[in-house]
């Protein structure tokens, strides 16, 4: 359900975001965290769902 309601907003309003989890540790270094090794935590249908650990 997150997904179908991240499409019906406007980019400006966007209710959801998805991105690989590569894509959300180099958000973390641009932002000066040192993230750590994802975690591979379940197999849902869409994608998998990681842990992802920074300081």
């Amino acid at each position: 359900m997150p997904v179908l309601l991240g499409l019906l907003g406007s980019e400006e309003h966007q209710r959801h975001h998805e991105q690989p989890i590569a894509r959300w540790a180099e958000d973390l270094e641009r932002a000066g965290f040192t993230p750590g090794e994802p975690r591979r935590l379940y197999d849902y249908w869409r994608a998998p769902a990681y842990l992802l650990t920074a300081s």
